[in-house]
């Protein structure tokens, strides 16, 4: 399962971007393992966005 911490670094952001992308080119794009690196890497991202308008 993933979890969200409160502080999400560009680090994590791009390392799970790198995951998401070797997933998709060793199993393809629609794999349901790459679709959810692709949600991890969302979630990952609302936080950022979210954080940045408080």
């Amino acid at each position: 399962m993933f979890t969200l911490k409160e502080n999400v670094s560009a680090y994590e952001i791009e390392k799970k971007r790198n995951e998401m992308i070797k997933m998709g080119i060793e199993k393809g794009l629609l794999d349901c393992s790459t679709l959810n690196l692709s949600e991890q890497l969302d979630k990952l991202i609302n936080a950022v966005m979210i954080k940045s308008y408080k």
